[in-house]
């Protein structure tokens, strides 16, 4: 083991390190990391002259491997690859593939991942910090310090490194990946064919897509932490699959509000949202169980919507896309004991403002379109339109579709929903104040638990 290393007496001199010729850790410029052998077998395996471009010697006399200064056969975009090939790294073991694993760069985030390759999925991570790789897909993590520092290798498990950091902050490793000057003479995507030594064939660095965050369970590290507001503390962090940066959102507990576990793709401009899974949201709930008391469930969805409103209300914030689609539900044994959540806060904003688009059209209160203050009112009006929705009288929802089709011209929908508001034949009548056009005069979520208006 490395700590072996250090107490067995093998401490070289100065004087030993130059008659080696090779340089010291710390000597070469660009370097982001080292992998330092974790056994005899795999330092042997280093001393092979192949690796000479990338060998240096510690401090304790061990020869390890530096990453990030040499560019690989592989391209501009791989720092290094490892195998039985003549790669970047060579490694003469039967028990290893020929073409074993590489680590990658994405120079956009300075994010740098391991790829496993090998043919039986050899590669793998191991210590308290090791990530697992993700199930059906590529075989790709994050490599950071702190996480997955330790690699195993081969069917046998016996080629063991860990790799080590010249910078230990994480922000600091990244920043170190994103300054690396590219090759002379290259392009970041770049393939750069092997000759020499009767191997004349072009080497093709594998392409791999990166994987879909929604197709695996989501695996993150924190790497800073970006403020606190009304609803938790926010923080950077990394999806350990993708390399992409993700804002973490600890969300203190809030009723009625699903769980929201953070975003992605902040640098790609296709943000993506990660929030907790439920049985369905409540417009695929009106289509499974059409026989539902539609008053019982308008209730009930109503009583919880408003507490989770309130929730939002209290912290001045408007949610601004209330609607079926963006409510879920937890399935019980019975209506009564089934739960409903209030999720996609992703068009949230600061009450106060004006806003006059974002949201769904349909559910669009008056002060949207006049431009006029916005507060929590808003969402008061959309839930109300939900509530037709869900009790679907006098025809609503094949009325209000063909209203809402004629987005391009000047009229609104604003005009059916007064229309059912005041009806009296209607159920919708009792909570008609939900639906004032005055947002004054409108309902607040305060206070607010069943149909009854007041």
């Amino acid at each position: 083991m490395t700590g072996q290393h250090k107490t067995s007496g093998r401490r070289m001199t100065s004087g030993r390190r130059k008659t080696d010729g090779m340089p010291e850790v710390g000597e070469r410029a660009n370097v982001l990391f080292h992998l330092e052998p974790v056994n005899r077998r795999t330092e042997r395996l280093y001393k092979d002259a192949e690796n000479s471009p990338l060998q240096a010697i510690d401090e304790y006399g061990t020869v390890v491997l530096q990453i990030g200064h040499a560019t690989s056969v592989w391209g501009s975009r791989t720092l290094a690859c490892i195998g039985r090939h003549r790669l970047d790294i060579c490694l003469y073991d039967p028990s290893i593939s020929v073409f074993q694993c590489f680590f990658e760069i994405n120079r956009d985030t300075g994010v740098i991942m391991f790829n496993d390759i090998s043919i039986r999925s050899t590669s793998r991570f191991i210590g308290s910090n090791a990530t697992d790789f993700p199930p059906n897909l590529p075989r790709r993590v994050v490599i950071l310090p702190r996480v997955n520092t330790q690699i195993q290798l081969g069917h046998e498990g016996v080629i063991q490194f860990k790799i080590v950091w010249n910078d230990s902050h994480p922000q600091g490793a990244i920043a170190a990946a994103q300054a690396l000057p590219l090759p002379h003479g290259t392009t970041d995507n770049q393939e750069i064919g092997v000759c020499g030594g009767g191997i004349t064939p072009r080497l093709t660095r594998p392409k791999s897509k990166s994987p879909s965050i929604w197709n695996a369970n989501i695996k993150r590290t924190k790497i800073d932490d970006l403020g606190a507001g009304g609803f938790g503390m926010v923080s950077k962090g990394i999806n350990l699959f993708t390399g992409e940066f993700m804002a973490v959102k600890q969300l203190k507990q809030r009723p009625r509000i699903v769980e929201f576990y953070g975003s992605s793709g902040h640098d790609t401009g296709s943000i993506k949202m990660f929030m907790g899974l439920r049985d369905g949201s409540l417009a695929s709930f009106l289509k499974k169980y059409p026989g539902t008391s539609r008053i019982d469930l308008a209730q009930r969805v109503l009583r919880q919507m408003l507490e989770a409103l309130a929730c939002v209300a209290s912290h001045n914030m408007i949610h601004h896309d209330v609607k079926p689609g963006n409510i879920l539900y937890s399935m019980g044994s019975c209506l009564e004991s089934t739960e409903f959540f209030l999720c996609d806060f992703g068009q949230a904003y600061k009450g106060g403002v004006d806003k006059e688009c974002g949201g769904t059209r349909l559910f669009r209160p008056p002060e949207i379109f006049q431009r006029r203050p916005n507060t929590p009112k808003v969402d008061i009006w959309a839930l109300f339109v939900t509530m037709l929705e869900i009790l679907d009288e006098k025809d609503w929802r094949r009325r209000s579709r063909k209203c809402d089709a004629s987005a391009n011209s000047q009229f609104h929908p604003i005009e059916l929903v007064e229309e059912f508001a005041d009806d009296e034949e209607t159920e919708a009548y009792t909570f008609r104040k939900m639906a004032r056009i005055d947002p004054d005069k409108r309902y607040s979520a305060e206070g607010q638990t069943n149909l009854e208006s007041s």
